[in-house]
């Protein structure tokens, strides 16, 4: 994996701006927010071992392909933004959610951020991260609705950099739903 500095703070301080090879997204015929991978990612799947008895899964969902590049020919013209949906109550009890929200408008800024990351300097804070609930995953969807999972830059705690969410959040929110994904409480 080659590095290019693109920028940098004052040592020690601030994180720096690296663009980085990775490699390229996989065409998906669709994209999903309730994949596992996607719930796995945005700390919403429960892992086999944590998972007590009596919680229930909402039905399972093909798997999402792993996230990585914008591959050369495709072209998007949408994102499905998916994050934490907080919970959700309904007769059985009460869920954790994931929000998918399809977004539209000029992608140019989005892709420029993702064509970078962050790598924070060696002495920085070892402090343990939190979950942050700010946690996102994209997919970019074609004409046609094929998909693919992008990876986005974020912080060493997983926190998107904020080029990506300013970019994100100047596009028009078109659609939005909102599911659940683990009883939690049953009544």
């Amino acid at each position: 994996m080659a590095l290019l500095t693109a920028g940098a703070g004052l040592a020690g301080c601030a994180p720096r701006v690296v663009a980085v090879s990775a490699p390229s997204a996989v065409v998906a015929d669709d994209a999903d927010c309730r994949a596992p991978q996607v719930l796995a990612a945005l700390g919403l799947a429960e892992s086999a071992a944590g998972a007590e008895a009596t919680m229930t899964a909402a039905p399972a969902h093909a798997d999402a392909p792993p996230a990585g590049t914008v591959p050369d020919g495709f072209t998007p013209v949408a994102v499905l933004e998916c994050t934490p949906g907080g919970a959700l109550r309904d007769a059985q009890g009460t869920w954790t959610s994931v929000t998918a929200t399809r977004r539209e408008g000029d992608l140019k800024p989005l892709l420029r951020a993702l064509g970078h990351t962050t790598a924070e300097s060696a002495t920085a804070s070892d402090e343990a991260c939190e979950p942050h609930p700010d946690a996102i995953q994209l997919w970019l969807v074609d004409v046609l609705g094929q998909a693919i999972r992008v990876a986005t830059p974020t912080s060493r705690c997983g926190v998107p950099v904020p080029a990506v969410v300013r970019a994100v959040g100047a596009l028009e929110a078109t659609d939005t739903a909102t599911y659940p994904v683990q009883l939690v409480a049953a009544r």
